[in-house]
């Protein structure tokens, strides 16, 4: 799903930086995803992001957030939920870095597995490409930590 953007812009208090346009209009000649079809308003994103998030809670209270870097995308989702006056479905202390992770890991200091090819075809810049391929890394650090000791 992807949230529509002239909403957010006309109908909310979301901004887009002149930094942030010239970074994606350097991005043309790479391969990156076009959005989701389908746009939705972001408080309706929001709302099932919620409901998504309530229903792990259910299976594992003890949840942890997992980001590639702790102060961007939660506080940029922090303030959109704060916007609609929805609770933020985290606590502070279960907010993570996938870096870190992979760094104590692997105990290096490059938040990534070097030269790591992903189990599908990754396209670079889609959240959810993004978000499984930090998964599939944590998942082969921990493999690798675990055959290391045994």
């Amino acid at each position: 799903m992807s949230c529509d953007l002239p909403d957010q812009l006309f109908y909310s208090n979301r901004t887009i930086s002149n930094e942030t346009l010239e970074w994606w209009r350097s991005q043309v000649d790479k391969k990156i995803a076009s959005p989701a079809p389908g746009h939705s308003h972001l408080e309706e994103a929001l709302k099932k992001l919620i409901s998504k998030i309530n229903e792990w809670k259910k299976i594992n209270s003890d949840i942890a957030f997992y980001f590639r870097g702790t102060n961007f995308d939660p506080i940029i989702l922090e303030n959109a939920f704060n916007e609609y006056s929805l609770q933020t479905p985290w606590l502070y202390y279960q907010v993570r870095d996938v870096r870190t992770y992979i760094d104590a890991l692997t105990r290096t200091a490059k938040g990534k597995i070097e030269n790591y090819t992903s189990s599908f075809n990754f396209l670079k810049h889609n959240a959810l490409h993004d978000a499984m391929r930090d998964a599939e890394q944590m998942c082969a650090t921990t493999d690798q930590t675990l055959t290391k000791h045994r």
